[in-house]
């Protein structure tokens, strides 16, 4: 398990009990489309084994239940390395600010999480939480 430790520690930081329950917005490392799978499961935002149902009844869109990469993630900007982190925050801040236009989220964004990956064993998450 690659991503889990890194998700429970920024949740003990963040104060987060039930990231099902509080986190709206998910931006997983997309660099290979299999990540949307993977870590939104090791992160808590899916129940294992349901990510691939959500993905296709189309829940995770900008208009779903349970929305992430509104921006179309990483795989749509050609993945500029750190360039793309940068991106998911700014789009991660524009979904709270509810100043993304055609493409804000249904549910209100009050906290969203970002995760980042780097060579060998390197995550990073970031939660972000509305004042």
């Amino acid at each position: 398990e690659r991503y889990g430790p890194a998700a429970r520690a920024a949740y003990r930081m963040a104060g987060i009990t039930d990231p099902r329950r509080e986190i709206d917005y998910f931006s997983p490392h997309d660099c290979l489309i299999a990540r949307q799978f993977t870590q939104s499961e090791a992160t808590g935002f899916f129940q294992p084994g349901e990510a691939w149902q959500y993905i296709l009844e189309g829940r995770t869109a900008w208009d779903g239940d349970r929305p992430f990469h509104t921006s179309g993630g990483r795989s749509s900007m050609g993945h500029a390395w750190s360039a793309s982190a940068g991106a998911e925050v700014a789009e991660a801040v524009i979904q709270m600010r509810g100043e993304a236009g055609a493409r804000q989220t249904k549910v209100p964004v009050q906290c969203a999480m970002i995760m980042n990956e780097g060579a060998g064993p390197n995550v990073n998450v970031t939660i972000l939480k509305k004042a």
